[in-house]
């Protein structure tokens, strides 16, 4: 049923005749037992509509307006939306160096563990026992240049497999530190990294004077001071300058 021109008007519907073959044009609300062919006048069977089943088709539900039957919503997906925004803002500013992981699977951080207590423990072991044995000092000393240097290398590739710049950063014991401790999701290096460095700290108890901190102390205040003294010596007067001879003074006198 459709109107045109606000006069409302019935759909008609064709309708074969089994017996003739004709087409017939009938009301959709006509009475089927009306329904004859208009040229052998045999019944005419209006067929049985098509059953569909009744399926229920779910629309994907946006984060923004996901919501449940009570008008309440869902914590779950608003969570999920936050975090991703979150992410893609981060990637956004930070770029290459600080490169926010949207999802971070932490399943053997086990070994991270264990590679830190037998390194710590190592170095940590042979510090205490040299305070009875002074001999093991170069035993040491090897045990530690090599645990550092497996630590600092292994981080190093890793670092830079990041990004290169990430890399850069890390040649900086500071960043380095913080990126074992923080963004390394290699555990074993993490482990060894982080067992030299408790080790280095655990020098200042168990033999101040030959630490390696202490050493870089007093390294960093000469350094400080030869720099200080270049810098005195670059801006000092041409007559304080050391073999300078200042002219003689005094006044000429006229010839009689």
């Amino acid at each position: 049923m459709f109107s045109i021109s606000g006069e409302t008007r019935v759909a008609d519907i064709i309708l074969k005749c089994v017996a003739c073959g004709r087409e017939n044009k009938v009301s959709e609300y006509a009475s089927p037992e009306a329904l004859v062919c208009l040229s052998c006048h045999h019944a005419l069977d209006i067929p049985e509509p098509e059953k569909r089943s009744a399926k229920l088709q779910m629309r994907r539900l946006d984060g923004q307006h996901a919501e449940t039957l009570t008008g309440e919503t869902r914590d779950n997906v608003v969570e999920e939306k936050i975090r991703r925004d979150s992410a893609v803002a981060s990637a956004a500013v930070l770029g290459d160096v600080h490169k926010a992981r949207e999802k971070v699977s932490r399943p053997h951080a086990f070994w991270s563990y264990l590679t830190f207590l037998l390194v710590s423990g190592t170095l940590v072991g042979l510090q205490y026992m040299m305070k009875q044995r002074p001999e093991l000092m170069e035993t040491y000393e090897w045990a530690r240049i090599g645990f550092g240097a497996i630590g600092v290398v292994l981080l190093l590739v890793v670092a830079f497999q990041d990004s290169a710049f990430q890399g850069l950063l890390c040649l900086l014991l500071p960043y380095a530190i913080y990126y074992a401790a923080v963004r390394l999701e290699t555990y074993w290096i993490q482990g060894i990294f982080m067992g030299v460095i408790v080790a280095l700290c655990a020098e200042l108890y168990f033999m101040p004077s030959q630490s390696v901190i202490t050493k870089a102390q007093i390294s960093t205040a000469v350094f400080i001071q030869d720099v200080g003294q270049l810098i005195d010596k670059a801006s000092a007067k041409p007559d304080a300058l050391p073999g300078y001879v200042p002219p003689p003074s005094g006044r000429r006198t006229k010839p009689q």
